[in-house]
């Protein structure tokens, strides 16, 4: 058994040793080491106006393509095991910079493929460069280009090696940086205030998104329109305000005049309205409120304008508000890859009518008084004078830390940021009533303080003793 068993070991070392033998032999050292050849980044980006130029404010993408494995023993079969090797991208121009330093090809936009000569890659040099910028054919004779859109593009640079080389990272991913901004849809105006009877007109436009910018070419393909919502749409009637002594007078907040610039026939049903766009001259579709056939520095000459007049005589104390906000439809480019970007918003257009109507004042009686913990005392919030039933809502102020309640027909009024609200619709007065509870930290002797005031802005009346 042991005999047999040496024998076999021995043999099994033999065989080890014969194994080891060929594997040398068929592995000859570093003289025939795999060769690979691939890009040393893998993405990078440029601004659109980039030139293949060296010395330009807006370089170019300088890409790097490198050869591992290159060594005295097998610098001579370099080009053989590479084979052709070739860099190409659509949408781009590139030159590839020599060993002197200068580019191939020298004069001309660039090229959109480029094959690298045989003999680059030695043992004293590993590494070529290649300058890539975004080429539209339409600039000058250094490559790079502008295009008429206002969104990044995606360019993928590819490499090829058609020898037995290994290829390493061969794409590289390029993103050019557009230089335009997105133009704005926007009222000539945020917000207008309006006496009953008066009148104001308004325009919304498509202008450039500052004062440095201009609207780019492509916006000329988007030909749809520009809509807009109207809150309180009930509030509002299409043309004049109807007159006094008609069944309608005092109904409305705004009457909208808005001549031929805007399609109003969804009004009273949606509260949409939008930009009129029917092939007729003048048309306000959004390409022509762009005016791209103008000076992109002078002011747009086709506005949608309207006339927006506050209608008389609405009864109630409070003012009115009417805002037009743009929408999204017909701004968002929907295609599949954003193509051209997608058209900015500007602010709502906000419309108040002032209420011509007297407002009463509102006071609080008794406004002091002082109560013992577990004890509850009351005050009467009273509005006096013309439109006293008017008054509605009603926010006051809370101050002080005193551990009180305030209450309104048996229910105790949420404190919220800070404010409570009282219920004054259809009346000229509430009753409240404030409880006190026990508060461990108020020793015999102290007091502590809780008020409910009035403020300017919480409510369309005079103030008058407004605080409690």
């Amino acid at each position: 058994m042991n005999g047999a068993r040496t024998t076999f070991l021995r043999r099994g070392y033999v065989l080890t040793a014969l194994a080891a033998v060929v594997l040398l032999a068929a592995s000859p050292g570093t003289a025939s080491a795999q060769l690979k050849i691939g890009f040393t980044e893998p993405s990078g980006s440029i601004k659109e106006n980039a030139l293949l130029d060296t010395d330009a404010l807006n370089a170019p993408q300088r890409i790097t393509i490198r050869v591992d494995g290159i060594t005295a023993a097998n610098a001579a079969t370099v080009d053989a095991t590479l084979g052709a090797v070739t860099v190409s991208a659509t949408g781009a121009a590139m030159a590839r910079v020599t060993t002197a330093g200068a580019l191939e090809p020298a004069t001309g936009d660039g090229t959109g493929s480029i094959t690298i000569p045989t003999g680059t890659f030695t043992a004293t040099n590993s590494e070529v460069v290649v300058l890539v910028v975004q080429d539209n054919s339409d600039q000058n004779d250094t490559g790079g280009s502008k295009d008429g859109n206002w969104v990044n593009e995606k360019i993928q640079v590819k490499l090829n090696a058609g020898g037995t080389a290994e290829l390493g990272t061969n794409i590289f991913n390029l993103t050019i940086e557009d230089q335009d901004m997105a133009p704005v849809v926007k009222f000539d105006k945020s917000s207008i205030m309006l006496n009953e009877g008066n009148a104001r007109t308004v325009a919304l436009d498509i202008l450039p998104a500052n004062s440095r910018a201009v609207i780019p070419a492509d916006i000329s393909t988007v030909t749809g329109t520009v809509t807009v919502r109207v809150s309180n749409h009930d509030t509002v009637v299409v043309g004049a305000c109807p007159a006094a002594g008609t069944s309608t007078y005092g109904r409305y907040a705004v009457g909208i005049t808005a001549a031929t610039a805007w399609d109003t026939s969804e009004l009273a049903s949606t509260g949409l309205i939008q930009t009129e766009h029917d092939g007729t001259t003048p048309d306000y579709g959004i390409d022509d409120l762009a005016d791209l056939d103008t000076d992109p520095f002078v002011a747009s000459t086709t506005k949608a304008s309207m006339t927006i007049t506050a209608c008389g005589d609405a009864s109630g104390i409070r003012d009115r508000e009417v805002t037009l906000t743009i929408l999204d439809r017909g701004l968002t480019d929907t295609t599949p890859t954003t193509t051209r970007g997608h058209i900015m918003k500007g602010a709502p257009l906000m419309i108040t009518v002032n209420s011509d109507e007297e407002a009463p004042t509102l006071s609080f009686s008794p406004t002091d008084v002082t109560i013992n913990e577990g004890d509850s005392t009351a005050t009467v919030l009273l509005a006096e004078g013309p439109n006293a039933t008017e008054v509605g809502m009603v926010k006051l102020m809370v101050e002080g830390d005193a551990m009180v309640s305030l209450m309104q027909d048996g229910e105790t009024l949420e404190e919220m940021d800070g404010y409570v609200t009282v219920d004054m619709t259809g009346n000229n007065s509430a009753r409240l009533s404030a409880m006190s509870h026990s508060d461990r930290d108020l020793v015999d002797g102290d007091t502590a303080y809780k008020a409910w005031k009035l403020v300017d802005g919480s409510t369309d009346v005079n103030i008058g003793e407004g605080s409690w």
